[in-house]
């Protein structure tokens, strides 16, 4: 801290004792700053290095993601702008030696994503795993709870070395409008009445079952035998439509948020939609997408990629998700490009902010990626939590997506996003260049970054 005063940089880092900087890592931040002089954060990756040389443990990060800090996990390296640490009071005295985690969480606090710039090379080379040196988790809480500045805020279930930030909401819970298009097959909706009927701790919220006007008849008696819910049945007319069928829904929802949801999804824990409520009423907060999960328990969903031909990617699909993966990604809420339509949550004044659903153009998969793209297009982050817990049987509301139209309609569809939404396709700030944009945790051969001289 002394160092720090009498310091006349612009950007101020840490290098731990032992730790080794990469003989290019000052002429790599350089180039990285000098475009936009103004940055208050310089991050970079990171490997570990041990006696004989050899590196291993490369990590790969994406672009600052405050969630991300708030959960204990920041890049091992970082520069601060001298201005930045002037503007939040400087360095404070903090036990346990985790002065650089403390300015580091005060700085996710208050910096926004377009002030900050993150190398994607590895710069900084570890002496040490960062398992040896995890930080104290209840003083980390402390740490979180100060910056944030929310009145009673509380963490909870921290998994090794994670803290998780529980928001706050207010003492009379909002309404929730949970929003179902269905086409009325029993074997898919009862579970998913039935699950939100038995597993649903929020005590504020109603059911709109959308489906065709032709399936009333179907769809009445299942309504009648869920009386212990708030049900109410809204119909549409013409072919099934996944956004015109939503856009209908939320147009007759009384709720202050609204949760997209599949009838081919089931709820596996108490407190999933009271999880999304508190993260969608965030003012930051956009979109809220939940962990999805296979009937045989693999990984589903845990946000989506982007890539510059209009494709999308589950990342991480097929995992365990008791498995950290890379960085912890499973076990934090995270920023990311966008989420499954299949659980979505969202004020309802952001969803009419932004036009609902696209309902004409895109029909079959790409909604809920464009949906996405114009929430934060708005300014509103798209954030991924692990703590609202669902099974998705996936496809099998509107059936199989093989057909020679449906494969054609996908086709346009992604032309469609990528004519729409190219610059932001073309660059993903959410998911490491040097990780390939797949379903799989994998180097990308050759990585996607370029340096614009």
């Amino acid at each position: 801290m002394r160092a720090w005063t009498a310091c006349k940089a612009d950007f101020v880092g840490q290098l731990s004792c032992g730790d080794l900087l990469a003989k290019t890592a000052a002429t790599e931040l350089a180039l990285a700053c000098s475009p936009h002089p103004a940055h208050d954060v310089l991050s970079a990756d990171s490997d570990t290095i041990d006696a004989d040389g050899a590196r291993r443990n490369p990590c790969f990060w994406g672009g600052w993601d405050r969630d991300q800090v708030f959960a204990g996990h920041l890049p091992a390296f970082v520069l601060y702008g001298s201005s930045l640490i002037e503007r939040l009071g400087g360095w404070r005295e903090v036990a346990n030696d985790m002065e650089w985690l403390d300015l580091g969480i005060r700085a996710a606090a208050t910096v926004s994503r377009d002030t900050t710039c993150h190398v994607p090379r590895v710069l900084y080379h570890r002496r040490q795993d960062a398992s040896d040196c995890a930080p104290d988790l209840k003083a980390l809480c402390v740490l979180v709870e100060q910056a944030t500045g929310h009145t009673g805020l509380a963490m909870d279930e921290p998994r090794p070395s994670v803290v998780r930030v529980v928001y706050p909401r207010p003492a009379q819970p909002p309404l929730a409008s949970i929003v179902i298009p269905t086409t009325g097959r029993p074997n898919l909706l009862m579970p998913c009445l039935e699950s939100i009927r038995r597993k649903t701790r929020y005590p504020n919220l109603e059911v709109l079952l959308v489906s065709h006007e032709s399936q009333q008849a179907k769809i009445k008696p299942l309504c009648n035998s869920m009386h212990e819910l708030p049900l109410r049945l809204v119909t549409y007319d013409g072919p099934f439509n996944w956004g015109r069928a939503n856009n209908i829904g939320a147009a007759a929802a009384q709720g202050s948020v609204l949760t997209l949801l599949n009838d081919d999804t089931e709820a596996l824990d108490e407190g999933w939609l009271d999880e999304l409520v508190r993260q969608s009423l965030r003012p930051d907060v956009g979109a809220v997408g939940a962990k999805l999960v296979y009937p045989d328990g693999r990984l589903q969903h845990a946000g989506m990629t982007l890539s510059a031909d209009g494709g999308s990617y589950h990342v991480m699909r097929y995992a365990n998700p008791d498995d950290p993966v890379h960085l912890g990604r499973l076990h934090h809420v995270r920023e990311v490009s966008a989420v499954t339509g299949a659980c979505l949550a969202v004020r309802s004044d952001v969803f009419r902010l932004v036009g609902g659903i696209e309902q004409d153009m895109l029909t079959v998969e790409c909604s809920d990626v464009d949906f996405c793209l114009r929430v934060s297009e708005r300014g509103y982050r798209v954030i991924w939590t692990p703590y609202a817990w669902l099974m998705h049987k996936e496809r099998t509301t509107r059936g199989s997506d093989d057909t020679p139209d449906t494969k054609l309609q996908r086709l346009q569809e992604r032309l469609y996003l990528r004519r729409r939404w190219l610059e932001r396709l073309e660059r993903e700030p959410f998911w490491s260049p040097n990780l390939a944009l797949s379903e799989k945790v994998e180097a990308a051969v050759p990585p996607r970054w370029t340096r614009k001289r």
